[in-house]
């Protein structure tokens, strides 16, 4: 059997430990718990900029998106008055053509109608040449 006898050395392990824990705490554990809160301190710092560089890019996606949406309405809106604006100078053309034709038709109808006069006339005279020379040579003298 081992018998353990308290003698001084006991008290000299006991109060060397407890110095040790002393100096350790003081320069060891201290400043090693400073630099752990302070590195969880700044992790913390990071992530809440890390959230709002997040949320400023959801906003800045939302912002693009609208943005985006209103570009494409304004651009079918301008699609739609060029179309209106060009239906209506299509329009424009197509009854000023109808005009110039309607115009070249009278033109034509009434030129038609001068020669027609003339040409009437024309053949009414010589049916009168040919019927008065008809009628001398049936007739066998000059009129």
């Amino acid at each position: 059997m081992v018998s353990v006898g308290l003698d001084i050395s006991l008290f000299i392990q006991i109060l060397n430990i407890l110095v040790l824990m002393l100096v350790l705490n003081l320069f060891l554990f201290k400043p090693l718990r400073k630099i752990l809160n302070e590195r969880a301190t700044l992790f913390e710092s990071y992530r809440e900029l890390a959230d709002v560089a997040k949320k400023q890019l959801e906003d800045g996606e939302e912002e693009k998106e609208k943005k985006r949406a209103q570009a494409l309405t304004e651009g079918q809106e301008n699609i739609n008055t060029l179309r209106a604006a060009g239906q209506e100078r299509e329009k424009e053309i197509l009854a000023s053509a109808q005009d110039a034709s309607a115009r070249r038709l009278e033109e034509s109808r009434s030129r038609l109608a001068e020669e027609t006069a003339q040409a009437k006339i024309a053949l009414e005279l010589e049916a009168k040449n040919l019927a008065a020379d008809l009628a001398s040579r049936l007739l066998g003298r000059q009129i």
